[in-house]
C-alpha cells in the first residue's frame, strides 16, 4: 500500500473503496487532514443512497468511512446531511452504523443538539409508518444521552429534554419510550425517578423488554455505565478489527460466524449489511469481484406491502424479517 501522505485527496478517497473493510485508522486521519479538500466529494458521497441500500464490493463499506470521517472532523457545517441519513440507515438496515451514530454525532458535543432534537421532534409520529422511524429516533436519543455524558455543561438541558419525551402525553411511541427509559437514569438518577415512573405508570414501558420499575433500576444500578458510553467509531479501522474480520472472511461460514460474534456482544464487529466478500456467496466466477464485468443482480418479486427488515416477519416465525425470508431472499 502506498504511503497515504504520498497519494493526492482524490486517490485517498478512491482507497476508501478498493481497500473495502480494510482501510486503517491512519488512512483516516490522513484525509482528515486534508481538511476542505476532501469535504465536496465526501459529502457527494454520504448523500447518495445507492451506496446505503445497494453497495457492491468496495461500497457497502463506504458510508462508515465517509462518516467516520466526518465525525473526525467535528466540521457544524455537515450536521443538516449527518442528520438527514439517519432514516436511510434504518431503512436499509445498515448495521455497521446503526450502534455508531450515538458516537458520531457526540464528537460535535453541543453544536449537534439542536439537529438531533429538531429531527426527534420532527419525526413525532412516524412510527405508524413503520418501527424504522423508532430505531432512528432511538439513536437521536441515544446520541444526546452521549453528548451529556461526553460534554457534562449540555447535560442538564438535555436531560431536561430527555424527561420531558417520558412525560409528554403526546409522546405515543411505546417501543420509544421503551427503548430508551434507561437513559435518563443513566446521566442522572435520582433527578430522573419521577419521569421514569411517570412512564410506566402511563402504560409506556414494555416490561418484557425493559423489566418493571425495580428491575431497571437494578440493572442500572448494577452496570454503573460500565462499557455503555462507548466510543467505537475508529476501533473498525484499528490493525486488530481488520485482521480479525480477514479471519471471518476467511472462516467456512462467515454469516453463522457473523451471527455468534453478534450474540457474544462483539458489536465492534458488527454484522455486515451486505454479504462480504461476493465471493463467499456466489460461486458463479462471473459474479466475482475480479470478473471485469457489473455482476449480476438477481430480480426479486416486488412485495405488495413494504416490509422493514426489522419489523417481525410476515411469514409468521416471530423473528425479524431480516433474519427469516429477507436472509433466505438475499443471502
Amino acid at each position: 500500500m502506498s504511503d497515504s501522505r504520498s497519494l493526492s485527496t482524490s486517490a485517498l478517497i478512491d482507497q476508501l473503496f478498493t481497500e473495502e473493510d480494510r482501510v486503517t485508522a491512519e488512512q483516516i486521519d490522513e484525509i482528515v487532514r486534508r481538511g476542505e479538500e476532501a469535504l465536496p466529494r465526501l459529502r457527494e458521497i454520504l448523500l447518495n443512497d445507492d451506496y446505503w441500500y445497494e453497495g457492491q464490493r468496495g461500497d457497502f463499506w463506504i458510508e462508515l468511512h465517509v462518516v467516520t470521517i466526518l465525525a473526525r472532523r467535528a466540521d457544524c457545517t455537515t450536521l443538516p446531511d449527518l442528520v438527514s441519513r439517519l432514516l436511510p440507515s434504518c431503512f436499509a438496515d445498515y448495521d455497521w452504523m446503526l450502534d455508531r451514530w450515538a458516537d458520531v454525532f457526540s464528537c460535535f458535543g453541543e453544536a449537534a443538539i439542536e439537529p438531533l432534537i429538531g429531527f426527534i421532534d420532527g419525526h413525532r409520529g412516524g412510527y405508524r409508518d413503520g418501527t424504522d422511524y423508532t430505531e432512528a429516533r432511538h439513536q437521536a436519543v441515544r446520541a444526546l444521552a452521549f453528548i451529556a455524558h461526553y460534554h457534562p455543561s449540555t447535560c442538564e438541558r438535555i436531560l431536561d429534554y430527555l424527561l420531558g419525551i417520558l412525560v409528554d402525553p403526546d409522546e405515543d411511541d411505546r417501543d420509544l419510550i421503551t427503548s430508551i427509559i434507561d437513559l435518563p437514569l443513566r446521566l442522572n438518577r435520582e433527578r430522573s425517578l419521577e419521569a421514569v415512573q411517570s412512564a410506566y405508570r402511563r402504560g409506556m414501558v414494555d416490561t418484557a423488554q425493559a423489566g418493571n420499575f425495580r428491575d431497571l433500576l437494578q440493572e442500572v444500578g448494577r452496570s454503573r455505565n460500565k462499557g455503555f458510553f462507548t466510543r467505537p467509531l475508529l476501533e473498525f479501522h484499528s490493525r486488530e478489527s481488520i485482521a480479525f474480520r480477514q479471519q471471518i472472511w476467511n472462516s467456512r461460514d462467515p454469516h453463522a460466524r457473523l451471527e455468534q460474534l453478534e450474540e457474544d456482544g462483539r458489536f465492534w464487529i458488527g454484522s455486515a449489511p451486505f454479504p462480504p466478500p461476493l465471493a463467499h456467496f456466489y460461486p458463479d466466477p462471473r459474479l466475482s469481484p475480479d470478473y471485469p464485468l457489473t455482476p449480476m443482480t438477481a430480480v426479486q418479486p416486488t412485495p405488495t406491502v413494504r416490509v422493514g427488515r426489522n419489523d417481525p416477519c410476515p411469514c409468521g416465525s416471530g423473528r425479524k424479517f431480516k433474519k427469516c425470508c429477507d436472509a433466505v431472499a438475499t443471502g
